[in-house]
């Protein structure tokens, strides 16, 4: 139909849909091979996709479907924060960090705060860092929120998303 416009809002492509980024598993556990962890696989490409006369890649996706996924919180695996494209023939001991990446994202796209989405969203816009939303976001979650921003209106959408309750 080419009256229906295709796009989605820049808030759901460069925070909300990034949310999966948290439910990644550090360690992965394919049909028929060794687990191993995500930190020394991201150009192990001969090994892991098409290893084991060319089914290794199906051994991971049979692996991953049967793995139970972690949990979408404010939680990420040392992998994905500190070993991003870790490149293990490299003279570095880290990698990047894909919860910077996504906060820096939604800043470099001018995405809004949590607080003026939630606003947006027709939640109650908050007032204080000091008190918690009331059934949006455990108290657990917010005061580590609280640790890191010093006002609710410098809450990035990535991060106060995730401390939402799924």
């Amino acid at each position: 139909d080419p009256n229906v416009d295709p796009s989605i809002m820049n808030e759901f492509a460069s925070a909300a849909y990034r949310f999966g980024h948290s439910i990644v598993s550090g360690l992965f556990k394919p049909i028929g091979h060794k687990q191993w962890p995500l930190k020394f696989h991201y150009f192990d490409f001969k090994e892991f996709v098409l290893g084991q006369q060319g089914k290794a890649f199906e051994n991971e996706l049979r692996g991953l479907a049967s793995q139970p996924c972690q949990q979408a919180d404010l939680t990420t695996t040392d992998d994905l924060t500190d070993f991003l494209f870790f490149d293990k023939s490299s003279k570095s001991k880290v990698g990047d960090d894909i919860v910077a990446r996504n906060i820096q994202r939604g800043r470099d796209h001018g995405i809004p705060s949590y607080n003026t989405m939630r606003a947006a969203c027709r939640l109650t816009k908050l007032s204080s860092i000091e008190s918690s939303p009331p059934r949006e976001i455990p108290s657990s979650s917010w005061a580590k929120l609280g640790d890191v921003y010093e006002s609710v209106d410098d809450i990035d959408l990535f991060t106060g998303g995730l401390a939402e309750n799924p």
